[in-house]
């Protein structure tokens, strides 16, 4: 929407804007005629949200955030706000009135009515109240009727919220406590009582959730204590079951005992190759003969050396089953091999074999390198039992390993969930001996000297100026949804039709077309609309060319088509052309009237009366006119195609200038009938109106028509609408008008016209 021309609608409607909003200031005037003093006192509690100071278990690293601690603030403001708190401070102000003979508010009339009995009743009740933080019970009769009560005092939590106002002052740690009433006393005791109230019942709040979550976290230790203890009787009954301390220094000294076994049974292994191959060397240095008389010699001796053998390999079995780390059976096991050289060294010294000393000894190393093999070999057997042994422990550890983890990993969740509630359960110990510490009142309300200034004169104003905001919000939203055509440019743009041109609105008292063009002298509307119908009979004469029969058509009634005509002929007589007016509109004959013409037309093109018989003369020089009666005949049933082509044929040849008028486009065949015998056609449109589907209809019909249609007219055009398209207007402005609508405009350096 212009700004402008929105600007003038506002201006149009002055009066309404200027009435409603003094309508709205005197009523509102009126009405705070008499209100009542108001006084104001304040208080303010510390909260002790962004008091760091105090020695605290909780994590304060959220006290940086901006939204965790204003939702803390929010959370506070709203509890002190709550209707449990409020009516908690009702309680307090009904007692103050009860038990003192200087009430804070007028007493009501149902306390005045009530006696001492009653009243001894309801302290008794408040008392209760307070001390249990409680509301009112509305199924007990004594209870509804003390709510009653405080509802007839004015102490309800509805009108003490209205009066009251907690917010945080600013980014600070402090909320204030603000509170209105009609005296100074009642003002003061307000935020002191809702404070002192507020805290009380904070505390109170506080320690109910905090025992109520101290034995929530002390069950649920005692439980996990319980899981704990009951994993770890388990897992200790199966260690004992299953004969183990520690599985893993366990597992570690049976591989350890493993490993060295292989290192000893290696060692073993490789020096019994070495002694058969000695043992054989020795025996190929023997004779048959001296073979046998050794078998002789020595069968004496081999029960004593089979017993020290086989003691030999129990001790040293025993040695390695203790992994080697026995000392005492490594010196049995030397003492035992020193008795076995010694006996072998009998041998040798109480037998001969020959006188050939060499052989005596080939003996003795044979017995020797026959002990040590058979010890060697006996060994390696004795350590791959041992070591088969150990391997069958590590097997039978590997099912209890997995088992034991699992109750590793138990035991450890059930640790680390019994530790994480154990914090829990100090934090809420720690909370519920603190809470409610950080809260205090810091400043309390006294009573103010003097009310707070009337709000009188700001109510009125801000009453005038909403009134007229909404007026003017309102006018800009049925503009808005006003989608009638007011300008030239709208029309262009709904229509898509060529606008040959557009004649201002003209009331009909003020329409003389006798002095509209004899004289300068007229009102700037009448000056206007002579320009403007000049500027359309110039845009017909170029539009009609050669041509001479013009069509002017509508779409509804009243949008001025006759009134076009009659202004067309009275400004193409300047032109000095003889012009002929033809009113074929025969459902409103309006043409016919205006200047008294016979109704000849439907007689003429039905071949009953010539030309000049049917031609009426008018009292301007060189204009003629045929005129119609009222009828629902169309010029085809009246006559054919070929005769009414002669018909106007004739009248082309007689004048320079013929107006026809139609009937609607859309309603009637006429017009449409009528166009096969025109030279070209225009169509008139109203301001003022919508473009709707009728005059769609209208618009694509006449667009089809391609060059014989040579556009629209808009009629009843508003002057103030025009002056984007016509220019400025001459009108009586004052200056300060001049220099508003310049500067709407944007427009400062150009003067005025």
């Amino acid at each position: 929407m212009d700004i402008v021309r929105f600007i003038r609608i506002l201006v149009k409607r002055k009066r309404l804007l200027m009435i409603a909003p003094l309508l709205a200031a005197a009523v509102v005037f009126l009405l705070t005629l008499n209100s009542a003093r108001v006084y104001k006192s304040q208080a303010q509690l510390a909260s002790g949200i962004l008091d760091d100071t105090k020695i605290s278990f909780e994590d304060k690293s959220d006290l940086l955030s901006t939204f965790v601690t204003q939702s803390k603030f929010s959370n506070l403001i709203e509890l002190i706000k709550s209707r449990q708190n409020i009516d908690l401070l009702s309680y307090r102000l009904l007692l103050h009135d009860l038990e003192n003979e200087s009430p804070l508010r007028k007493p009501s009339k149902m306390l005045m009515e009530m006696n001492p009995e009653a009243k001894a009743n309801v302290i008794r009740i408040l008392k209760e109240k307070l001390s249990a933080f409680s509301g009112v019970n509305y199924a007990s009769k004594d209870e509804a009727g003390v709510s009653r009560l405080i509802k007839s005092c004015g102490y309800d939590s509805e009108s003490i919220l209205k009066k009251l106002k907690v917010e945080r002052v600013g980014n600070s740690d402090f909320l204030l406590i603000a509170f209105e009433a009609e005296t100074a006393e009642l003002a003061a005791f307000g935020p002191n009582t809702i404070c002192d109230e507020f805290i009380q019942y904070y505390r109170t709040i506080k320690n109910l959730q905090g025992n109520s979550s101290i034995d929530f976290f002390e069950k649920l230790a005692r439980e996990k204590k319980a899981e704990l203890d009951k994993l770890v009787s388990e897992l200790q009954d199966y260690k004992q079951k299953n004969k183990i301390i520690n599985l893993y220094e366990q597992t570690k000294s049976l591989v350890n005992q493993i490993s060295a076994l292989e290192l000893t049974r290696e060692s073993e292994n490789k020096s019994i190759p070495s002694l058969r191959g000695a043992i054989k060397e020795i025996d190929s240095k023997f004779s048959a003969q001296q073979k046998g008389f050794l078998e002789v010699k020595l069968q004496p001796y081999h029960v004593k050396i089979e017993s020290l053998k086989q003691l030999i390999t129990d001790i040293n079995d025993r040695y390695i089953a203790s992994n080697f780390s026995d000392f005492k059976l490594r010196d049995s096991l030397s003492l035992v091999r020193g008795q076995l050289q010694g006996e072998i060294k009998n041998i040798s010294d109480n037998f001969i074999l020959d006188p050939d000393v060499p052989l005596r000894e080939l003996v003795t190393k044979k017995i020797n390198y026959e002990l040590d093999l058979q010890i060697a070999q006996k060994g390696v057997e004795s350590m791959d039992r041992e070591r088969q042994r150990l391997q069958n422990i590590i097997d039978k550890f590997t099912p209890s390993e997995a088992t034991i983890s699992s109750f590793d990993r138990e035991i450890n969740v059930l640790v680390e969930a019994y530790l994480v509630i154990l914090n829990k359960l100090n934090l809420a110990k720690f909370s519920t001996d603190a809470v409610g510490m950080n809260i205090k009142q810091i400043e309390y309300a006294l009573p103010p000297e003097s009310p707070e200034a009337s709000k009188r004169a700001l109510l009125v104003i801000m009453s005038a100026l909403i009134t007229l905001i909404v007026l003017v919000v309102m006018i800009f939203v049925m503009e808005y949804l006003d989608l009638s055509i007011k300008t030239p440019r709208q029309f262009v743009q709904i229509s898509k039709l060529n606008l040959l041109g557009y004649l201002s609105y003209l009331d009909n008292k003020e329409l003389n077309f006798s002095n509209l063009f004899n004289t300068t002298d007229m009102p700037p509307n009448q000056l206007v609309f002579r320009d403007l119908l000049k500027n359309l009979r110039h845009s017909i004469g170029v539009a009609l060319g050669d041509g001479k029969l013009l069509l002017i058509t509508g779409n509804t009634k009243g949008e001025g088509k006759s009134l076009v005509i009659i202004a067309l002929v009275y400004a193409a007589r300047l032109l000095g052309k003889k012009i002929l007016v033809i009113d074929a509109n025969q459902y409103n004959n309006y043409l016919t009237r205006q200047f008294n013409a016979a109704p000849t037309f439907e007689k003429w093109i039905g071949g009953e009366l010539n030309l000049d018989s049917a031609i009426s003369s008018t009292s301007l020089s060189n204009v003629d006119i045929i005129g119609c009666g009222v009828s629902a005949s169309s010029p085809m049933e009246l006559a054919t195609k070929e005769s009414l082509s002669d018909k106007f044929n004739s009248v082309r040849a007689l004048y320079d200038l013929v107006f026809i008028e139609g009937p609607s486009i859309t309603k009637y065949p006429n017009s449409k009938e009528l166009l096969e015998f025109v030279d070209k056609a225009a169509v008139v449109f109203e301001a003022n109106k919508t473009f709707d589907t009728s005059d769609k209809e209208a618009a694509m019909y006449m667009t089809g028509l391609n060059e014989k249609f040579i556009g629209a007219i808009l009629n009843k055009v508003s002057i103030d609408n025009l002056e984007n398209s016509y220019g400025e207007v001459t009108k009586q402005r004052s200056k300060f008008r001049i220099s508003v609508k310049k500067l709407l405009k944007r427009n400062l350096s150009k003067s005025e016209v």
